[in-house]
């Protein structure tokens, strides 16, 4: 097994590099550890990581005391952490299992990036990858879910910039077992293993010795129907980019996906669900999204995932972060010269003299105001449905959701729109870059003003 896993390792890494490993004290990862340790490439270095979970009293802590005592004894570099899986499950409305994935990826990804290593590895093998497959077809997936586990790919966070590598994707447990067993590699067993609360230990203890009874090498046939889905998952990939780049245009965050070249697409179901399935759209959002395209009263219409919201105009699907109210505001306690800043939105604010505001060239992203008549402390934030303002120049309040309407705000307009108010009074001060309130405005009696300039 030690010249298969170190063929595979040149191939993951061909130049060597430094590798964290995954080390829960299990088969899997206690042999993924002796192999690393007796590999014959010289440019491979590693570090162990293992995360403590509390999930399981204090078989917890002996799982943390072995793998900790094995690192010692063969000078290897240990790294820990303890998690409050439970809470964080319960904070975030998620399973264990998605939370004790959540914590460790995080930290893996970041403890990566701070020792400088250039992989991460996992011993996930031929099983998993199996029970993976059986997995996603239950849950009911795309193209993507039918090839399982990547060997070779990234950390599933946010950045994404860290490599995830599984150098034993190719070994079954079996095989793991035995090396296990014939090379004296000592590791803890986890008795939840033989539980089935999960749903990878039913289809692992249960429905895997119901499969071995109809094809005794099921584990090498799933893995290699796996591979010809990779095999068709990238020739689709490719078609795919290629079409959806003549369709979607992306603009600071904003996508736009031509409507009219998609439905002349002839395969435009297809192509639409994997344009919006990155953006967190189900599948039955998209398939109401595509009736309602296909027919002729659509403009207007919203969809939400968990981070995006999508609107349909007359010609385009518009896809958008949502925002997050929190990162929405900026507090103003007192006004001199300084920058602001709202996402991807800059502001200078500057004092003038009326005298001054004589000699300047003044550009098109500006409101004046009259400082002596402004309220602090001062809000920038989003605008919220019901704020109005009276309109300079004009007498009677008006609704900004009814401005919008006049000044012909698509969807885009509206969302980006930004507003000088009193904390959360109702009673905006000005809409930034567009037009103050009338109460604001400079008069014969104004000296010092003002000027909202926005930094482009």
């Amino acid at each position: 097994m030690q010249t298969s896993f170190d063929k595979i390792l040149a191939g993951l890494f061909p130049q060597g590099g430094k590798v964290l490993l995954a080390v829960s004290g299990g088969v899997d990862s206690m042999v993924m550890l002796d192999l690393f340790l007796h590999t014959k490439l010289e440019n491979i270095s590693f570090e162990v990581a293992h995360c403590n979970f509390k999930l399981r009293d204090e078989d917890s802590f002996s799982d943390e005391l072995f793998v900790a005592n094995y690192c010692a004894s063969n000078r290897v570099v240990f790294n820990r952490i303890d998690f409050d899986t439970e809470q964080f499950a319960r904070e975030q409305s998620i399973s264990i299992e998605m939370a004790a994935r959540a914590l460790r990826y995080d930290w893996f990804h970041d403890l990566a990036v701070s020792h400088k290593c250039d992989a991460v590895a996992v011993a996930h093998n031929a099983n998993d990858n199996a029970e993976t497959l059986l997995l996603n077809l239950l849950r009911g997936c795309g193209l993507k879910g039918l090839t399982a586990i990547s060997a070779d790919g990234f950390i599933p966070v946010k950045d994404a910039s860290v490599r995830l590598v599984r150098p034993l994707l190719s070994f079954s447990r079996e095989e793991i077992e035995q090396h296990s067993m014939q090379e004296g590699i000592m590791y803890s067993f986890d008795r939840t293993n033989a539980e089935n609360e999960y749903n990878r230990n039913k289809i692992r203890n249960q429905v895997f010795p119901i499969l071995s009874t109809i094809n005794p090498s099921f584990i090498s046939s799933l893995n290699a129907d796996i591979s010809r889905f990779e095999q068709v998952y990238d020739f689709v990939q490719t078609k795919l980019d290629e079409d959806i780049s003549s369709l979607v245009s992306i603009k600071d965050e904003v996508s736009y996906i031509d409507i009219k070249a998609l439905l002349d697409n002839k395969n435009s179901k297809f192509t639409l669900y994997n344009i919006l399935d990155k953006y967190g759209f189900n599948e039955t959002s998209i398939n109401q999204l595509f009736s309602l395209i296909n027919s002729s009263n659509y403009i207007g219409r919203t969809f939400l995932s968990a981070s995006y919201r999508l609107s349909l105009s007359a010609s385009h699907i518009i896809v958008f972060p949502v925002r997050r109210e929190s990162e929405e505001k900026v507090y103003i306690k007192e006004l001199n010269n300084q920058i602001i800043q709202i996402g991807n939105r800059r502001f200078s604010l500057s004092i003038k003299s009326r005298g001054e505001l004589l000699s300047l060239k003044l550009p098109k992203h500006i409101v004046i105001l009259d400082l002596e008549k402004l309220p602090l402390p001062l809000w920038v934030r989003r605008w919220k449905k019901g704020d109005y303002f009276v309109p300079l120049g004009l007498k009677g309040k008006k609704k900004l959701s009814d401005y919008f309407v006049d000044r012909k705000f698509n969807v885009i307009d509206k969302e980006n729109v930004l507003v000088l108010a009193k904390s959360d009074d109702k009673h905006i001060i000005a809409i930034l870059s567009e037009r103050i309130d009338d109460n604001y405005k400079i008069t014969d009696s104004s000296t010092k003003l003002l000027l909202i300039e926005e930094l482009f």
